[in-house]
This record gives structure tokens, sequence and C-alpha cells, in this order.
């Protein structure tokens, strides 16, 4: 929340002497006062031995209750506290302990009132971060994780809180409210599920699905290249814009010197679908944002995108060959003979009928008609 203030001109320190010793010395505005609990005025001591001293440390403080004045109590969040800049962009988050800056300034300090699943809470260590792992990672350390975004309506919302608490007129505390309403409706819309990005949620769903080996490692293959595109993204953050682009981005990939195929581009994004869906079902989004995104569009002629059978002379040259290498081989039974006729056969029946080797290896004497010379299998 913004307030009408302007700062005054930088000629203006605000140091004021009493009694051979030099204060910091500022009215709080009285329309503004509400927002720091009543409280008029900054009284603070100076301890620069020098004028040129105490005029930068005035200078210091100025700035500081400039901003307070202008963004409300929400503008010390960002002072001293923990900050870093996370890996992904570049930017800084933030994780804020009230009670320990408490106790380093020897001051009170009053929880931060969040709204959070439809209800008001109050705490003391709250996360700021556009990088979900930093927000994941603080979340395990006891912090209330939210987005830039989310903070500044969260910021807002206290602050009206705390004026429509304390504020002595009907109408301000009347005003306070309905803007407390809207800011609690935003909020809820934005509401999310905080922590699940595609790396955490891809264990969960591989054991919730219980994949094969050879799956899993498909599944973390195509996830990755998502992931190398958009980076690990939270799992409400993506867009079907993002899917999208995904697709955009594989038909764009060559292997071997040659473009993806269709087929290709569809089983990457089947797996990212799938993914999401899970995340869906599970509550950790409100929808699936890869719904409606399709592959493109198979372009190569009907003949190239078809599996043509073999033909009788390829099947010849097939039976021949396999005919040949499995005669030269000595396979020997348990009575040391050679079942050389035995191994032709099935290879026949293998390459006629499509059968499956344990079906051809349970056929009996039962199994073959020799009054129409075929074999029939039953099994």
């Amino acid at each position: 929340m913004t307030s009408e203030f302007q700062p005054r001109l930088a000629k203006n320190n605000y140091i004021k002497e009493r009694g051979g010793r030099h204060y910091y010395r500022r009215v709080i505005p009285s329309k503004l006062r509400h927002l720091f609990d009543g409280k008029t005025e900054w009284n603070i001591h100076l301890e620069g031995r020098t004028n040129s001293e105490r005029i930068a440390e005035a200078q210091a403080y100025a700035h500081q209750h400039n901003q307070e004045l202008e963004f409300g109590p929400g503008a010390r969040m960002l002072r001293d506290v923990h900050q870093e800049a996370t890996p992904t962009d570049g930017s800084l988050s933030y994780c804020i302990d009230f009670e320990h800056l408490a106790e380093l300034s020897g001051k009170e300090t009053r929880p931060f009132r969040i709204r959070r699943d439809g209800h008001i809470i109050e705490t003391y260590r709250v996360a700021i971060s556009s990088d979900p792992d930093y927000l994941r990672q603080a979340e395990q350390d006891g912090f209330i994780g939210m987005s830039p975004d989310e903070a500044e309506l969260q910021i807002e919302l206290n602050q009206l809180l705390v004026s429509r608490e304390t504020s002595e007129d009907a109408m301000a505390k009347e005003i306070a409210s309905l803007k407390a309403e809207r800011s609690e409706r935003s909020i809820d819309d934005m509401a999310i599920h905080h922590g699940e990005t595609l790396t955490s949620a891809l264990p969960k769903w591989h054991a919730h699905s219980q994949p094969t080996i050879q799956t899993k490692a498909t599944h973390e293959r195509r996830i990755r290249a998502f992931i190398d595109l958009h980076g690990n993204m939270a799992l409400t953050a993506i867009t079907k814009r993002h899917v999208v682009e995904f697709v955009r981005h594989l038909q764009a990939v060559t292997y071997r010197k040659k473009p993806l195929t269709s087929k290709t581009i569809e089983q990457y994004l089947a797996s990212v679908s799938a993914l999401l869906n899970y995340a869906f079902k599970s509550d950790m989004i409100p929808f699936n944002p890869s719904k409606g995104v399709e592959p493109p569009k198979d372009v190569r002629p009907k003949s190239a995108r078809t599996r043509k059978p073999f033909t009788k002379a390829e099947i010849r040259s097939l039976i021949q060959a396999g005919t040949r290498i499995w005669t030269e081989r000595r396979v020997m039974s348990n009575t040391h003979r050679t079942r050389k006729s035995d191994l032709i056969t099935a290879l026949h029946i293998l390459t006629w009928t499509g059968a499956r080797p344990e079906e051809i290896c349970q056929l009996r004497l039962a199994d073959v008609d020799l009054s129409k010379k075929v074999i029939r299998i039953t099994v």
C-alpha cells in the first residue's frame, strides 16, 4: 500500500540538539500514525562525534523512514535480513526472522500477519523468493514461503489490518476493511500448493504409478528436456504457453542430423502431460496446463509413415539365412543327440505364425493335424 507521502528535501536532516547531545527527531504525519501503532515521532540518539558523522547517520535514518512512510512498515522486511542471489535468475531471495531482529534491536516486534488457506495467521518467519528450490528449503527450515508478487499483497493486507484496528475514524476503518477484503480475494486467487517442483513431483509420481526401471529412466530423460528449456519450475508456475514452447523447441531438435519425428515429440509431450496430470489429481495444481496441447502433425508421405511388410523374396532369404545359422550350431539334448530338425521347425513356426517362443515350446503331437498338414496352435 502506498501513501501520498512526499519526502522532504535532503538538506533537512532532522538533527536536533538537546543538553549537549544530538538526536535524530522526526514527526510522523498524523494521517499515517495508525500504521505505526499510534507512534507520533522518531527520536533516536545519534552516536557520531563530528558533525559530518551525525549528518551521515541522520541521513541513513531519514532514507529508512522515507521508505516506511511511503511503503508502510512492510518496508522493514527488506532491512537486516538474510538475503542471497538465487541461481535461477540472480534475483534476491529473503529469509526474514522477526524474533531474531527483535533480539538484535532490543525492541519488541509483533508477528507478521498473512492470509494462508483462507485464514489469517501470525508468523515471525517469512521467506520471499522467485526460486522454488529456495522456497522449498526455507519451508523445511520453518519459514512460510511466498513469491514476490504474493509478498506485496501480504504486506498490503498486513497494513490494512493494522489500519482497521488502530484507526479512530469510522470511515477510515470501513475503507480499510473493504480494501482488506479485496486484498484477501487477490491472495486467495493466487493461492498455490507451495514447494512442489518438477524434480520433487517426479519421484512421487513414480512411487504412485510404479513403472519399470526403463520407463522411469525414459520419464526422467524427457522431463529433464523440459527442465533444460524452462528450468526446474514450480508446478503452479507452469502454464500452457510453457508446454507449447516445449513442443516448438522439440521441433527444432535434431538427432543424428535429422529432426525428431512427430511420434517422438508426442512421446515427450505425453510424459510431461502425465506428470502434470498426476499433480492435478494429487491437488498440487488446480488444473493440467498441458491439456489441449497437441504434437505437430506428421507431414511425411503415407508410404513413409507405414511399416512395409516383407516381400516373399525377403522372407525366403531370412528363412534360408536363419536355417543356415541354426544348422551350423551343435545343440545337444539330455541324451547328447543333435536336434537340428526340431530347431529348424521351431524357426519356421516363429517366422510364419508370429507365435511367441513359449507357445511354440509347449507344442505337442496333438497340436499337429496330419490330415490337413497344418500345425494348430491352441495354447
